[in-house]
C-alpha cells in the first residue's frame, strides 16, 4: 500500500491549478513522497486544451478527466493510507514536510486530521464574515499545535474539509456512505458526518502559522452560493485568456505571506512564461486581432470621416474596424467605401435594423480579445486604444473600461470626469450611467457569457448593459480624456429625453429591487431626481432623501449588493450636495 496521495480538484481554472501545483512544489520539502492526482472538469474545448497543456507540463502528476466524480475519488484514494485534499484556488506560502505531518498523525491517534490552512494567524472566518476565537492550543511533536475541534468556533470547528487537510483514508472511507458529485457536495457530506468522530478523534493538528490559504477570487460552481470575488475578482474566462497568452501566477510573490483567514482574497501577481505557450495557442493568437472596434452608422455623413480617421490614426495598430451601415439613405456608405485600409470590415444591413440589433451584430462579429465601441460622430484621441489595451492587460479583473471624455459641438467645452475605481462605478450606476458608451472597451468573454444590449431598454441600452455586467464583473474608468464626445440637437439624449427618463427609472428600480426594496413611484422619482440633480432644494425634500438613503443603506446591509465602504461614501456625497444646495437656497 502506498503512503500518501494528494487529491486536487479543479474545474475550468487551469491558471489557478498551475499556481496550486507550483506553490506546492516550492513549499513541500518532501513533495516526492506525495502521489499527486488531479480530478479535473471542463465546460468547453478551450479549457480542455489548457488542462492538456498542464498534463504535458507536469508529467509526474496524474490528471484524471472527470467522468464519475464519486467513483473516481474513491478509486484515487483506496490504495493509500493518507490523503491530502486540495482545491485549485490554494496557494502555498510556507514550507512544510508531509513526512512530519504523517509522523504526527501516527503519534496522535486521537487527532482526526491535520489542517494546513489553520494556525494562530487565522482569527477571521471569511465565509461567515466574522471574527473567530482561537482555540486552546497544546504543543506537540515537530512544533505542531493540537486543539479540540468539537468545542472550537467557525473554521476551527469545521474539521472535515477538502481544500488543504490531511486525513487517514480509513476515516474518510468510513463515513462516505452516500453519493456526492463534486467537491462541494463531498465536503458538505463529510461535515454532516463529523459527529462520528466527536468522541475518539476530537482533536485536530495544525502548524503555528498557516502553510496555505484559498484565494477565492472567482467561482465556477453554481450549487453553493459561496462568497467570492468581492475585493479582487478575476473571472475564470479572463484568466483563461491570460494563460493562453503565456501568463502564469507568480507564486514566489506570496512566499511568507501570512493570511488572517483560511480564505482570503488577494491580488494576483503575474509573470510571462513564453515557453509555456503551445504552438497551437500562438497560431490562434496570431490569426486574431487584439482589438475589434465596432461602429454602427446610420445617416452620419456629416461627421463620419472624422470618426473613421480617428480610429485609423490610433497609435495602437493591431485591430479590426467593423463598420456596420444600418441602411443609411445619405452618403454614409459611399464615404465608408472610400477607405481602403485592410483593417476595415464593412457590413451592410439589408434594412434599417435600428441601433440595438446592429450593436449586438457587431459584438457577435468581433474576433478580438477586446471590443471597443465607437460612435460615427465622435473622435477617439490617438492614444485611446493604446491606453485601454494596456489597462485591460494589466487589470485582468476588469471586464469593461471607459474613459473620461471631452464634450464638443453644440455646447461649451465640458469634461465628463467619471468615477474610476470598480467599487465606485458599481455604486454610481444606482444613480445614473457613469460610463460613456463610445469610450468603452470590453472583453470578448462578456459576449461569450451571453451578455449584450437588450431591446427592453431603448435609448438606454448601454446603461442597462453596464448594470447587468456589474452584477458579476468589474467595471472601471481610466481617468484620462481619450475621446471627444459630440453634442448636437439630433442626438438620442435630446430627441428622446422623456423616454430616456422613463427607461432610467426602470433600470434604477431594478437595482433597488436587488436590495430587497420595492420602491413606490414617489421614491423612484425622488431617487432619479437626486441622481440627475433635478430638484428644488427644500427642507421637506431633504427629509425625504434622508429617509430614503436610510432605507437604501439598510437594504444593502442585508443583501451586500453594493461594496462597502464605497456605497456609504456615495450616499454621503449625494447627501452633502443636497445640504449644500439647501444652504445656498436660504
Amino acid at each position: 500500500m502506498q503512503h500518501v496521495v494528494g487529491l486536487l480538484f479543479s474545474k475550468d481554472r487551469a491558471m489557478q491549478l498551475d499556481a496550486t501545483i507550483r506553490s506546492l512544489y516550492v513549499h513541500c520539502q518532501d513533495v516526492q513522497n506525495i502521489d499527486l492526482k488531479v480530478i479535473w472538469a471542463h465546460s468547453n474545448a478551450r479549457n480542455e486544451q489548457q488542462y492538456q497543456e498542464l498534463v504535458s507540463m507536469y508529467p509526474d502528476v496524474e490528471f484524471i478527466s472527470e467522468v464519475d466524480f464519486e467513483s473516481q475519488v474513491l478509486a484515487s484514494i483506496a490504495s493509500y493510507e493518507y490523503v491530502l485534499f486540495l482545491v485549485d484556488d490554494n496557494l502555498f506560502v510556507r514550507d512544510f514536510s508531509i513526512g512530519n505531518i504523517i509522523e504526527s498523525l501516527i503519534i496522535n491517534l486521537d487527532a482526526l486530521g491535520f489542517s494546513l490552512r489553520l494556525g494562530t494567524n487565522t482569527n477571521y472566518c471569511y465565509m461567515l464574515r466574522s471574527d473567530q476565537e482561537l482555540p486552546s492550543f497544546t504543543n506537540v511533536d515537530h512544533e505542531f499545535l493540537k486543539f479540540d475541534w468539537t468545542s472550537a468556533q467557525h473554521d476551527f470547528g469545521y474539521p472535515l474539509e477538502v481544500s488543504s487537510s490531511v486525513f487517514r483514508v480509513v476515516d474518510i472511507m468510513a463515513v462516505l456512505q452516500h453519493s456526492f458529485f463534486n467537491p462541494n457536495t463531498l465536503e458538505a457530506y463529510l461535515n454532516e458526518n463529523k459527529i462520528a468522530f466527536c468522541q475518539q478523534k476530537k482533536f485536530l493538528l495544525c502548524n503555528a502559522y498557516s502553510c496555505t490559504f484559498c484565494n477565492p477570487i472567482n467561482k465556477v460552481q453554481t450549487i453553493f452560493n459561496n462568497r467570492a470575488g468581492e475585493t479582487f475578482h478575476y473571472p475564470a474566462d479572463n484568466l483563461r485568456e491570460m494563460f493562453t497568452r503565456g501568463y502564469r501566477i507568480d507564486v514566489e510573490e506570496y512566499c511568507g505571506f501570512l493570511p488572517n483567514a483560511c480564505h482570503q482574497e488577494v491580488e494576483l501577481k503575474f509573470k510571462k512564461n513564453v515557453q509555456d505557450v503551445t504552438v497551437e495557442s500562438v497560431k490562434i493568437q496570431d490569426a486574431l486581432p487584439k482589438v475589434s472596434v465596432i461602429m454602427p452608422v446610420y445617416n452620419a455623413e456629416a461627421y463620419l470621416s472624422e470618426a473613421i480617421e480617428s480610429i485609423l490614426g490610433q497609435t495602437f495598430v493591431d485591430f479590426e474596424f467593423i463598420i456596420i451601415d444600418d441602411g443609411s439613405t445619405d452618403g454614409s456608405l459611399n464615404i465608408i467605401k472610400t477607405y481602403s485600409d485592410p483593417r476595415i470590415v464593412v457590413v451592410c444591413n439589408e434594412t434599417n435594423l435600428k441601433l440595438i440589433p446592429t450593436l449586438n451584430k457587431g459584438l457577435n462579429l468581433a474576433k478580438g480579445q477586446y471590443i471597443a465601441c465607437m460612435h460615427a460622430d465622435d473622435i477617439s484621441l490617438p492614444e485611446r486604444l493604446t491606453r485601454q489595451v494596456e489597462f485591460m492587460d494589466q487589470n485582468p479583473n476588469i471586464c469593461v473600461c471607459g474613459t473620461w471624455v471631452e464634450l464638443f459641438g453644440d455646447c461649451e467645452q465640458v469634461f465628463w470626469r467619471f468615477t474610476a475605481p470598480p467599487d465606485e462605478v458599481k455604486c454610481m450606476l444606482l444613480f445614473g450611467c457613469c460610463i460613456a458608451h463610445p469610450s468603452v472597451m470590453l472583453r470578448r468573454t462578456i459576449v461569450e457569457a451571453g451578455l449584450g444590449y437588450s431591446p427592453l431598454y431603448p435609448h438606454a441600452e448601454d446603461y442597462a448593459l453596464w448594470v447587468q455586467i456589474a452584477q458579476n464583473y468589474e467595471i472601471a474608468n481610466i481617468p484620462e480624456v481619450l475621446l471627444k464626445y459630440r453634442r448636437s440637437e439630433g442626438q438620442v439624449s435630446s430627441k428622446y429625453a422623456g423616454q430616456l427618463m422613463e427607461i432610467a427609472l426602470k433600470i434604477q428600480r431594478e437595482q433597488i429591487n436587488a436590495l430587497g426594496i420595492e420602491p413606490t413611484e414617489e421614491e423612484c422619482l425622488l431617487h432619479w431626481a437626486v441622481g440627475a440633480s433635478q430638484f428644488t432644494p427644500t427642507i421637506s425634500f431633504a427629509n425625504a432623501v434622508s429617509e430614503w438613503f436610510s432605507k437604501l443603506k439598510e437594504g444593502n446591509f442585508r443583501y451586500h449588493y453594493y461594496p462597502e465602504p464605497a456605497f456609504s461614501n456615495y450616499l454621503r456625497i449625494y447627501w452633502r450636495g443636497i445640504c449644500n444646495n439647501l444652504m445656498d437656497a436660504f
